[in-house]
C-alpha cells in the first residue's frame, strides 16, 4: 500500500503548499528512505533503523507505506553565488566538467 504522490503527502502532512514543495523537490532538498525488506541482501541500508538508505528525490513519486521522508523546508539557497561572474574563476575545462577556483 502506498500514497499516490509525494507531493501531496508532504503538502498534506507537513502543510506546506504544493507549490513550495514541487520547488523544494526541484532543488534536492527532499529524501526518501524505504523499509528495508527481510532477507534481501544488498541493501544500502541507512542511518534510521530498519531503513535503507535516504536518497534524494527530485520528482513527483509514489511513496510506499512506512517510507521515512526528509524534507527541507528552508534549504540553503546562496544567492549571492548569483552575483560572481564566474567566467573569471575557471581553471579548466575538460570532458564536460568546468573547474572553478572560489
Amino acid at each position: 500500500d502506498e500514497w499516490p504522490s509525494l507531493v501531496e503527502l508532504i503538502s498534506t502532512q507537513a502543510g506546506i503548499p504544493e507549490s513550495l514543495v514541487l520547488e523544494l523537490l526541484r532543488f534536492g532538498a527532499v529524501y526518501l528512505s524505504k523499509p528495508l525488506v527481510p532477507g534481501l541482501r544488498k541493501q544500502r541500508v541507512g542511518l534510521v533503523e530498519g531503513m535503507g538508505k535516504a536518497m534524494r528525490v527530485t520528482t513527483n513519486v509514489p511513496v510506499p507505506r512506512g517510507a521515512y521522508i526528509r524534507v527541507h523546508a528552508n534549504p540553503k539557497r546562496h544567492l549571492e553565488a548569483n552575483d560572481v561572474d564566474w567566467s573569471n574563476h575557471i581553471l579548466a575545462e575538460v570532458h564536460g566538467l568546468v573547474v572553478i577556483d572560489k
